[in-house]
């Protein structure tokens, strides 16, 4: 994680020197190298480090502040624009170096399993081993389902298709609402600190929310596949649902609380898809198929960012390119619906 994070932190500060598409495109490509590997390597040390029944709110909590750098991202690059007199390279230097900070704060306090952390006492390591299954087995190990295995199973696939579809979402606004607030409401840049930020805290506190109330759902019913489940499709769902009347909605006011709303019921959705993937994939595949399933999300961080820049630009339709995002996100909601659990913890797939 460190490496990864130092990586995107270098790629996001050499931003500064591209001067063509070209060079725009190369950095693009060198700094998602930096970025893929996060979710799972994230997924995966959460699940070294809790119990099952504490998974989900600890993935909620770790992932909550995706949104909230995007929260409070928004408000220092416009201060640094200002600041800077809107030389667009400083900003990318500042979070460049700020990355690379907390990779150092990473590497040095963080270790992959508790039992390597000097102050994890004995206690500690029965609790996060409490509701262990099987000791995890060697990779190779023929008792183990591989990855091919799981990836044919609608279990995996479908959360694969209703991540996609968040991603799509997720994806579209990060890289076009301040465009659509400036263009279809002529907001402002003091303005669109404001306008830009609250629904992005919205996310944070919804990733926090999403996990507890998993965890707790979990608790009370025993049900950890079906309860996960059920939340992702139900949430996901519903933001869909708001999409396309952002788009149509005549006031700022309105569009910002609108999204706000589909950004809080979308993040709930966020830490499902990796629980998911927790409760049905033996230990020993966990990162394996976290990162295929993160994989398929991020297809959508590649595609939605362009499309949506055609559709709008050579369209001029903000509904049609909302409303391609809303269709994705609800086919993903309906796929993941139907899905049943296939696998068991143990790797015995059924």
């Amino acid at each position: 994680m460190a490496a990864a994070v130092a990586w995107w932190s270098v790629f996001t500060a050499a931003t500064a020197l591209c001067f063509n598409a070209a060079t725009f495109v190369l950095q693009r490509l060198l700094f998602g190298l930096g970025e893929g590997p996060q979710g799972a390597t994230t997924a995966r040390t959460m699940r070294n480090w809790f119990p099952q029944k504490e998974y989900a709110t600890a993935v909620g909590f770790s992932f909550a502040f995706n949104p909230l750098g995007a929260a409070i991202g928004i408000p220092v690059v416009t201060w640094l624009l200002l600041l800077f007199d809107n030389e667009w390279r400083w900003p990318f230097v500042v979070l460049g170096v700020a990355g690379l900070l907390i990779a150092l704060l990473w590497y040095g306090v963080v270790r992959d399993r508790p039992e390597q952390h000097p102050r994890v006492g004995a206690a500690e390591l029965r609790h996060i081993s409490s509701d262990a299954v099987t000791p995890e087995l060697d990779a190779a190990d023929e008792d183990v389902p591989s990855l091919r295995d799981y990836v044919r199973h609608r279990s995996v696939w479908s959360n694969a298709l209703a991540f996609f579809g968040f991603s799509w979402i997720l994806f579209m606004f990060l890289s076009w609402y301040p465009v659509f607030l400036v263009e279809q409401h002529g907001v402002d840049l003091a303005d669109l600190a404001w306008a830009g930020s609250l629904p992005w805290i919205a996310g944070a506190v919804g990733t926090a929310l999403g996990g507890l109330l998993s965890d707790h759902l979990v608790r009370r019913t025993g049900a950890v596949f079906a309860t996960r489940k059920w939340i992702a499709v139900v949430c996901l769902g519903g933001a869909a649902l708001l999409v396309v009347p952002i788009a149509m909605v005549g006031s700022t006011l309105g569009a910002v609380v609108l999204l706000t709303v589909a950004l809080l019921l979308l993040y709930l959705s966020n830490v499902q898809f990796f629980a998911l993937v927790a409760a049905t994939v033996h230990t020993a595949r966990l990162g394996s198929v976290t990162g295929f399933v993160h994989f398929c999300a991020n297809c959508a961080a590649i595609v939605a960012p362009a499309l949506t820049g055609f559709l709008v630009a050579d369209l001029g339709s903000w509904v049609l390119a909302f409303g391609v995002a809303a269709g994705l996100a609800l086919a993903g909601a309906v796929a993941l619906a139907f899905a049943r659990p296939t696998t068991t913890t143990t790797g015995n797939v059924s």
